[in-house]
């Protein structure tokens, strides 16, 4: 879903969009990689050309990008182990910076424009391995959030929770 909207004379963009399946992190590769195809960087490739098709091709100039990424589990973990962990944060690898990383280079044409970035691994909460992702061009999103929280604790109020709503 991609929303355009124009205030004042600045026209700004939001995109949200969810990719089904596991998150691939971003291997490492060298010059090596062109030739002597490894299968962690085929694997990777094949998913960000998914990631771009889901995205609808490169993402122009964001300035944002919030991924809540979940994952499955290991086919060693009992149901109960499973059923205890549903939805909770995923603490092992792979890491978020590099799934992050993959992302950014998948849907953004020139990534080291991007000045927010937010990842959080969850696992899997019953609705299968997914990828859930909000791009954005406009500083005013996060900002006026993070100063109402602020403003909010300044006065001695209690700030709650800071909640990202897809």
């Amino acid at each position: 879903m991609q929303e355009r909207s124009t205030t004042g004379r600045t026209e700004f963009f939001r995109a949200m969009f969810t990719i089904p399946g596991r998150a691939i992190p971003k291997p490492r590769m060298t010059r090596r990689d062109k030739w002597a195809k490894r299968k962690c960087v085929l694997t990777y490739i094949r998913w960000a050309n998914h990631v771009r098709a889901i995205a609808g091709g490169k993402v122009q100039d964001p300035i944002g990008i919030i991924a809540l990424v979940y994952l499955g589990f290991p086919k060693t973990y009992s149901a109960a182990k499973k059923q205890k962990l549903q939805g909770e944060l995923h603490r092992q690898k792979p890491d978020g910076d590099n799934i992050l990383k993959g992302l950014c280079d998948a849907i953004c044409k020139s990534d080291e424009r991007i000045a927010t970035k937010f990842i959080q691994k969850h696992w899997d909460d019953g609705k299968g391995e997914r990828v859930e992702i909000m791009v954005w061009n406009s500083d005013f999103e996060l900002t006026s959030i993070w100063c109402k929280n602020v403003n909010a604790s300044e006065k001695g109020k209690d700030a709650g929770e800071m909640q990202i709503i897809f």
